[in-house]
């Protein structure tokens, strides 16, 4: 077996921490994704927090009101998204349409800002595709001289960095959201939003009677969990990789 170069090692750490953190990154848009879009999720929020009065609509038409939000968030071809937030319903005892102009034109910038996410989704699943690809096809060659061993060392030694800097970020971010909810919540939307539409007025706008702020704490708080479980199963399979390498080869690695 001819032994690596040293920076050859080096490079596959920063492939294992680069895949790392595509994939934490992934597993976080998805989370977000998937709680953003679980319709019991917000009918659940609804009953607790008393938006069916709060609102003054049925069931029904508030559940009709917050799936027409859900698909025009998910239509990515613009032409087709017009006219889904047309949504007419009876509010306090009377017939009107739900979403005002402010309202579907701040829903017009969320949109833009769900597709975004999407294209994110798909080059990090890209890169993080790219990377197992190359590390497999790598691991294999050196495999057939016996030497896949060190090399996926170095690997995972790359995944427990790339995994170190992503939880560094998100748990700055968590304890900020936690010390200050609402200095989190508009930073956040300074920070995504060039106009100032999301400040709607309680008292008028519809759309910020649905979406409280006890709403969307729940929801960063759901995130957190399912982001939190899968990157925990992740985390647990490459220990127990670890694990099995040691078990297997602890003195030909020489590590």
């Amino acid at each position: 077996m001819m032994p690596e170069k040293k920076w050859v090692y080096g490079i596959l750490a920063a492939l294992g921490a680069l895949g790392a953190l595509a994939a934490f990154w992934l597993v976080l848009l998805g989370s977000i994704y998937g709680v953003a879009q679980d319709r019991g999720f917000y009918a659940w929020e609804y009953e607790r927090l008393g938006t069916y009065e709060y609102v003054g609509m049925s069931e029904e038409d508030l559940g009709r009101a917050t799936e027409a939000l859900l698909e025009y968030m998910r239509e990515a071809d613009a032409d087709k998204a017009l006219g889904i937030l047309n949504v007419n319903a009876v509010v306090h005892g009377v017939s009107r349409q739900v979403f005002n102009e402010k309202e579907m034109t701040h829903m017009a910038d969320v949109r833009d800002l769900y597709q975004r996410g999407s294209v994110l989704c798909r080059i990090f699943a890209g890169v993080l595709a790219g990377v197992v690809c190359f590390l497999i096809f790598y691991l294999w060659r050196r495999g057939r001289d016996g030497g896949y061993k060190r090399g996926l060392r170095w690997v995972l030694r790359g995944f427990w960095i790339g995994s170190g800097l992503g939880l560094g970020v998100l748990g700055v971010l968590v304890c900020y959201a936690a010390l200050d909810f609402s200095g989190f919540w508009t930073a956040l939307h300074e920070m995504v939003f060039t106009n100032d539409l999301w400040l709607l007025d309680p008292r008028e706008d519809i759309l910020i009677q649905m979406m409280q702020g006890d709403l969307f704490f729940d929801m960063v708080v759901r995130i957190i969990v399912w982001a939190g479980g899968v990157w925990g199963l992740v985390s647990g399979g490459v220990i127990a990789g670890q694990y099995g390498l040691r078990k297997s080869g602890r003195s030909s690695i020489g590590l």
